[in-house]
Formats: structure tokens, sequence, C-alpha cells
């Protein structure tokens, strides 16, 4: 760390116990002690003690252990995650296609788009422009568009169809020809495939690589909650071992804040909100958002757009959605830790994601992190 990244560090530290006491009514001594035993013991950087609340008295000392640093779950995914599988979690297509051959349900898979060649599910591969513009006026009412090797939702779309015009999220309208060439462009938008991320692929080259399948819609009881049809998605945590145990290490529940297409949280930004879920019962215990102009997450009770209370929501399929991630954690072995995302449906539970290195922040995992392994400190 350089002597300007230790400057910077010092200054928000103090501005954050600075914050907190005043905002709690606490003495500087003791949110200074609690600040000191997350960087130091826990490795918590300054920015997430800030952002995720966590001198907020609150959360009692002895349930800090349950909350996992960055610098925790990296040094946990590399004493555990096998780089050699990567693959089969970070390319939607291998994923897709290993859910699909062990009967796991996911998204109807349309189409594959690459170059200089991609491919649709009875086997055609399709090469050139005309070829493409053929299959997309095929397409169903609507439909989602993906990058393969993408993440955060980055370049998500979701399309209907008038007439011969393709409509997107944002209101966008494109003939066949210029969704072709958004197709092309997908390039710069599939970040697994460079150094973009600690769990990328690396690969030498690009990637155009991009799905092209059918558009979710939520559970009614989702809907009711929202406002909105939009997806809302389990994040469960499992590890497994070689004799076959598997563990729920961590369950959240991401929901849709207004008229976002995506439930992906990217720290609050879009307005979506973060839940935590107790384990045994898919009962949201607390509800995070991030209010404008706000350096930090907050409690949110209710709902932006429904005014619904969020807090105590019981999601439906609970114990299908946590049975599903149980299954596909049996299927993606040897693969240890995966962070699986979980679609509720009016069909039940789907497949939508598997990520290795995802961070359940601000939620507490199901048990204390110096169970998991031995924590480095500073």
């Amino acid at each position: 760390m350089t002597a300007a990244s230790k400057l910077n560090n010092a200054i928000y530290a103090i501005n954050a116990i600075r914050e907190a006491s005043a905002r709690f009514g606490l003495r500087h001594s003791s949110v200074f002690r609690r600040f000191l035993h997350l960087y130091r013991a826990r490795r918590f950087s300054p920015y997430e003690i800030q952002f995720n609340d966590l001198l907020n008295p609150r959360i009692p000392d002895e349930a800090l252990d349950y909350y996992m640093s960055k610098e925790e779950m990296l040094a946990f995914d590399d004493a555990n995650v096998l780089d050699a599988y990567l693959c089969v979690t970070a390319d939607k297509s291998v994923f897709y296609s290993l859910c699909m051959a062990a009967s796991i349900p996911v998204p109807r898979l349309l189409a594959i788009f690459d170059l200089p060649a991609g491919w649709i599910p009875d086997g055609r591969f399709l090469r050139s422009r005309s070829e493409w513009c053929a299959f997309l006026q095929s397409l169903p009412q609507e439909f989602v568009v993906k990058p393969a090797l993408g993440l955060l939702g980055k370049g998500v779309h979701a399309f209907s169809r008038e007439a011969n015009e393709f409509v997107d999220n944002e209101g966008h309208r494109r003939t066949d020809d210029e969704l072709y060439d958004l197709l092309c462009r997908g390039r710069d938008l599939n970040l697994f495939t460079s150094g973009y991320s600690h769990h990328s692929l690396k690969l030498p080259h690009g990637s155009h690589k991009t799905i092209i399948q059918e558009r979710l819609i939520a559970h009614p009881e989702v809907v009711g909650l929202t406002g909105s049809t939009t997806l809302c998605t389990c994040r469960l945590f499992t590890r497994s071992d070689l004799a076959g145990n598997i563990e729920l290490l961590g369950s959240a529940f991401r929901v849709v804040g207004g008229n976002t297409f995506v439930d992906n949280f990217d720290q609050g930004a879009g307005g979506n909100l973060w839940c935590s879920v107790e384990a045994e019962t898919g009962r949201i215990l607390e509800a995070f958002a991030r209010p404008a102009g706000s350096d930090r997450l907050e409690q949110a009770l209710r709902h932006p757009a429904s005014g619904r209370d969020v807090v105590g929501f019981r999601i439906p399929d609970w114990t299908a959605a946590v049975e599903l991630a149980r299954r596909l954690a049996t299927i993606f072995r040897p693969q240890t830790l995966i962070t699986w995302d979980i679609g509720v449906t009016r069909d039940g539970p789907v497949a939508v994601e598997g990520n290795i290195g995802g961070g359940l922040l601000p939620s507490p995992l199901n048990q204390p992190v110096t169970t998991l392994f031995k924590v480095p400190s500073r």
C-alpha cells in the first residue's frame, strides 16, 4: 500500500468513527475499539466498515464474527476454489449446458451468439449477418440478451417484439440489423475473459459469446411485494466436500426497487434492495438500500415503490430453492465454494447463475467465519 493510500485510509477511518459516534451517541473510544478490531483482526477495509454500517451498535460485538470481509473472502476462496473449474460458472453457456444435462431448471436457451459462429439448440451453426437476422425474427415475444462471460449485471437487456422491431427495457427500438450490431459489440462486456476479476478466466483473447434466452417472470407473491414482474433472486452460498456433505453458509435475497430490469445490487446504486434471510424459513430479517447521495447502506423497512413491508416477507418456494442449490452443489463438484443465484418464478425456483467469490455483505453468514478457516490478521 502506498503512502497516499495509507493516508486516505486514515482520513476515511477518522471520518467514519466521528460520524458513527455522533449518529449513535457513543464515545469515540468505544467506536474506535470496534473499528480497530474489524480492521486489524478481521481485515475489513475502512470503506467496507463504513459502507456496510458495521459500527452500528444494532450488531452486537459477538455477531461481528458472522460477517466476512472481502480480504477474508479472497483468502477463503484461495484455500478452496479450483481454478481449473472456473469456466463451469464463469462461462454461462457451460453453466447452462451442465444444468440442462442434469435436468436442472434454467431459463430456456434460445441461442448462443458468437463470432465467427454461434449456435442454436437444434444444432445449427449461424455465421453470417443474414443468417442471424433471419433467426432473430423467429424469437419469441420477449427474450433476454446477456454476456456469457459477464458480471455485475452489465450488458443485460430485455427485449420485446413490436412488429419487426425489438424494443429493449430502456425503450430503445432496433431492427434485426441493429440488434445484430449490438450483439457484435458484446466483446467489451465479457469481463471474465480478462483480468477484471479475481476469478477471471484470463483468456489470451476476448470473446463475443452472448446468451439469448427466455425472459423469466417473478412469482406473483414477489410481484405483490415489488410491484414489478422483474425476476428477483435468492443468493445461496454453499460449500461441498468429497464425502458429499453440503453446507449452506449464507443466504440473501435481492429485490428490485424500481424500474430496473435486473436485481443486481451493485452497492445499491440502481435503487435495488439487499435482504438478509433466515435460512430455516426464508423470512427476510433485514433489508438494505442506499439512499441517493449517501455513502453507506441504510436499513429499509418498506419497499420504495410498492410501500409493502419488506422485513418479515417470506420468500415463496424457499425450501425448494435451498434444495435446488444443494442439487447444484452436488452436480458442480469438485468446485467447492459456489454462490448460486436462484430465481423465484411463478413456475418454481430456477437456476440463473453460479458465482465464485460472490460476497454476502451486508448480510452475515450462517456460522462464524473463524469456524470456516483461520483468519490471518494484519
